[in-house]
């Protein structure tokens, strides 16, 4: 389940220069910093490999006697691959190397034991260099520094991507409301505070832990402190239901932070800080709340209380989600279409429509395709639903009219979407007559080819073009 909320639309009047750099130090941090961990652990697990037929033995036992039987199993699979993949295991649990420095002396000679634990204590200084164990927040070791420095790193990709879509959404909001500075401070504290949460409950793990979860937690409670009791816009993710509701801005709250605890008691090995998430919504929200009473000047109230968008397109959409948050599709496909006969072009509107007729299918569903492809998009996203649209259901693109159809190659091309402009060209090809049209959509395609680097399909297109020049002529 996903409820975010999206009052606000980006506007980049209000220059958001701190949500800027937080967005650009994480990635900068990942992909320049954390990028040399592999190297590292590699070079680590090089040194390691004459340990490993020492320390194997003993690690079985080691799990087996604290209970862990899941995690042996998933070493003794891995062993049993190739040795070497085993080698992650026990260099990355610092617990276990406390249990080996007893262990070793009592199964190997005391020659043996002191030799190995030289070479230990090298393989031990590689693995330290690691961004995560370096810098990482671990709970049985607290740091004032780690509580700072490990909200800058992530995990891999998608654990950057996923937090940064996040901090995006609510972050423009929340600085343009409350200033910059105080965006900051409260961004941070949050992020202290989430690995304070995270810290209390798991005091005895030596498990680092990364990410900015905890401060974008606090972004998101700021975003609801900001609007208090105001009816504000959230979209929702529930399974296979899609859409928006509205409904007074506090009363998320309690339901963000009662998902992430019952999720940290239903769910203990999930490897989700789900306390640290809880921890930044509590203390987010009590930020927020203690600058609107305190400092109620350093809000901006034209900001927060100036709509975005048109009333009567918020009514229409109030009455098609009050429809689908009822189960009553059928009566809010029709208003859905009723709201289309005004606003024909409204992007969202023909969002809801065809996730309405996906439920049925067939030619309705690719007739409220091609309208949400003949829609003009208010967004990169939008413009990315749209391919991703095309390439589900290609045949939509024969509905589609024929102005918006040109629109939409010409778009496409622009976007650098070559493979579904070629699609809707394609399309266009059967739908429209006007040989000038179509050889400026020929002339854009054989551009965007060439900006790719595809140079056999930017000539392909360039003759075709200028076949239809001569056609013309």
């Amino acid at each position: 389940m996903i409820i975010i909320p999206t009052e606000k639309r980006f506007d980049w009047s209000r220059k958001p220069w701190v949500l800027v750099s937080l967005v650009l130090l994480n990635v900068l941090v990942f992909f320049w910093y954390q990028s040399g961990d592999q190297d590292k652990l590699e070079q680590a697990m090089e040194t390691y490999a004459p340990l490993l037929p020492l320390e194997w033995p003993l690690y079985q036992t080691y799990l087996e006697q604290s209970g862990d039987l899941e995690t042996l199993e998933q070493a003794r699979e891995a062993h049993a691959l190739e040795p070497e993949f085993s080698a992650q295991f026990m260099l990355l649990d610092p617990d276990f190397f406390q249990h080996l420095s007893t262990a070793m002396f009592k199964a190997q000679s005391y020659d043996t034991a002191t030799q190995w634990l030289r070479d230990r204590e090298q393989v031990n200084q590689q693995v330290a260099k690691l961004s995560w164990i370096r810098w990482g927040l671990i709970p049985s070791e607290l740091k004032v520094t780690r509580l700072i420095s490990h909200q800058f790193l992530h995990g891999d990709t998608m654990h950057l991507l996923g937090n940064l879509f996040f901090l995006l959404i609510c972050g423009f909001a929340v600085e343009a409301a409350i200033g910059h500075w105080r965006f900051l401070a409260f961004y941070l504290i949050s992020g202290i505070a989430g690995g304070l949460m995270h810290a209390m409950f798991e005091a005895d793990s030596s498990i680092p832990l990364v990410g900015a979860s905890g401060a974008i937690s606090g972004v998101m409670a700021m975003y609801l402190g900001v609007f208090m009791l105001r009816k504000i816009e959230f979209f929702y993710w529930l399974f296979v239901f899609v859409g928006y509701f509205r409904a007074p801005a506090l009363i998320i709250l309690p339901l963000y932070i009662g998902k992430e605890i019952f999720s940290y008691l239903s769910d203990p090995d999930a490897g989700v800080a789900f306390m640290a998430h809880a921890g930044g919504f509590i203390v987010g929200a009590g930020l927020s709340l203690l600058n609107n009473k305190f400092s109620p000047q350093t809000l901006n109230n034209d900001y927060i209380e100036t709509p975005d968008s048109d009333p009567q397109e918020d009514a229409d959409l109030i009455k098609v989600l009050k429809h689908i948050e009822a189960y009553q599709f059928e009566q809010a496909l029709r208003a859905v279409n009723t709201a289309l006969k005004t606003r024909p072009d409204n992007f969202r509107l023909h969002q809801i429509r065809y996730n309405l007729c996906k439920i049925a299918g067939g030619q309705l569903m690719e007739k409220a395709a091609a309208g949400l492809l003949g829609a003009a998009p208010e967004t990169s996203a939008d413009i990315h639903t749209q391919v991703q649209l095309i390439r589900r259901t290609p045949d939509a693109v024969g509905f589609v009219g024929r102005d918006a159809l040109i629109a939409l190659v010409a778009r496409l091309c622009d976007e650098g979407e070559t493979q579904a402009a070629e699609q809707a060209y394609r399309a266009a090809e059967k739908r429209i007559s006007d040989s000038k049209q179509l050889m400026r959509l020929a002339v854009k395609l054989a551009q965007s080819f060439a900006e790719l680097g595809q140079i056999p399909k930017s000539k392909e297109y360039q003759q075709r073009a200028h076949a239809l020049q001569e056609a013309t002529s």
